[in-house]
């Protein structure tokens, strides 16, 4: 007992109090942003548009992190983490309010462009900020920590998104999956991005107070930079394949389960819930494989891992099919925070946003092209070719992982937040 209680007070130990606020509201993000990834296919559906309409909006979310990745990642290396995530969920609160107010296809496609550009803002400045104020020894263990939380915030979300719609058509007496009742749960993302801004309201004073400046830099370090953007690009490459195969089948699960098994939007919920629990505890398991492996290798065997689990997706039994699939995203949810580990320590700390917004768009241009092409897919061939794509881009990345140049950790110390 005194064991496990020593063990626990070293882990709350290395939660500083600015830690602790971007964690909360990393959760709040999380929890408004796993809301419509389980029921906007569906809401899109009830407005009478079909497949390809809905994977041409999976597409467009994760494209605008494509066409302002790099601008994000200057704008954070430029004003600090702790503004980005700031502006971010501020703009996705006013996007949101006003994109369940129109059914126009047109305006639809816009500001849901716009909502990932405002989400990506968020998560984008989340990571370089952690790897700033944390010691080195502690990096790993906080950068899984805050994956974890974001993710398994999405279970919350998706069982609030799965259950809510039929909760307020049997209280309103209209159907569970009218437009109506999804749009009323889709108002719930608007409230967790307004609250997600409280936690941070003090934290830039008092990272302010801790920091050293950051803009100082010589002309070695300016040419520097420039110089290692194409190697940014190289480096990033197993996430751009990690988006393409989890955007063949992750965002048109929902759809996979009710269309092919006939299941009820409840039961699809709580398996998408299920999904991001798995992904979420992935990322708190995945420690131990890097401290034993290494991030290099570990990113080999777990996608190797999860390329084989994800052909059980093809049982035609949903309960099998859904363990496998859910079995297959807990791999890769230990395997994901390892790409952060060998990305930032490879490139100097002034790029570190540009970095982790090149990994982001890397992922999201791969995740936009792979929704999209798959709802063209689906009407041709269902769901076996987008799964099939699913796992050999699992084990590409277990190849590619291998070769990609990445360098030795560049020693930067970590800044001690005011408390």
């Amino acid at each position: 007992m005194q064991n496990l209680l020593a063990q626990v007070r070293q882990r709350t130990e290395i939660i500083s109090p600015v830690v602790f606020r971007l964690f909360l509201a990393v959760v709040l993000a999380g929890l408004a942003g796993s809301i419509p990834e389980v029921i906007f296919n569906f809401y899109v559906q009830s407005l009478g548009y079909d497949n390809s309409v809905a994977g041409q909006l999976a597409g467009l979310v994760r494209l605008s992190g494509f066409v302002f990745g790099i601008p994000i990642g200057l704008l954070v290396d430029r004003f600090g983490g702790i503004r980005a995530i700031q502006m971010g969920a501020l703009l996705n609160t006013v996007v949101w309010l006003v994109l369940v107010q129109t059914t126009d296809l047109t305006a639809m496609r816009a500001l849901y462009f716009l909502a990932g550009v405002f989400a990506s803002s968020v998560m984008v400045g989340t990571v370089p900020t952690l790897v700033r104020i944390v010691p080195p020894a502690n990096r790993a263990r906080i950068l899984g920590l805050n994956f974890s939380l974001f993710v398994i915030m999405g279970f919350a979300g998706a069982l609030l998104g799965g259950f809510l719609p039929g909760a307020y058509a049997q209280y309103m007496g209209v159907s569970p999956t009218s437009a109506e009742a999804y749009r009323f749960v889709l108002y719930m993302p608007i409230v967790l991005s307004a609250l997600a801004l409280l936690p941070l309201a003090s934290v830039y004073r008092r990272l302010s107070q801790g920091q050293h400046d950051s803009h100082a830099q010589s002309a070695h370090e300016s040419e520097l930079a420039k110089a290692r953007i194409p190697y940014i690009m190289l480096i990033t490459t197993c996430n751009l394949l990690m988006g393409f195969a989890g955007g063949m089948i992750h965002p048109f699960f929902n759809l996979f389960m009710r269309q092919t098994f006939a299941l009820e939007d409840a039961v699809v919920g709580s398996m998408v819930a299920g999904l991001s629990l798995a992904l979420g505890l992935g990322g708190m398991f995945g420690k131990p494989v890097a401290d034993a492996m290494g991030p290099r290798r570990g990113v080999m065997v777990l996608a190797l891992v999860a390329g084989f689990l994800g052909m059980g997706t093809l049982i035609p039994n949903p309960w099998l099919a859904f363990v496998c699939y859910a079995l297959s995203t807990f791999a890769v949810g230990m395997l994901f925070p390892f790409f952060d580990l060998l990305i930032l320590p490879s490139v100097p700390v002034q790029q570190r946003g540009l970095a982790k917004s090149t990994a982001s768009m890397q992922w999201s241009i791969g995740w936009a092209t792979a929704a999209f092409v798959s709802g063209f897919l689906q009407l041709s061939f269902g769901f076996v070719v987008p799964i099939a794509i699913y796992i050999v881009g699992q084990f590409m990345v277990a190849a590619l992982v291998l070769f990609l140049p990445y360098r030795a950790p560049v020693q930067t110390p970590a800044i001690a937040p005011a408390t």
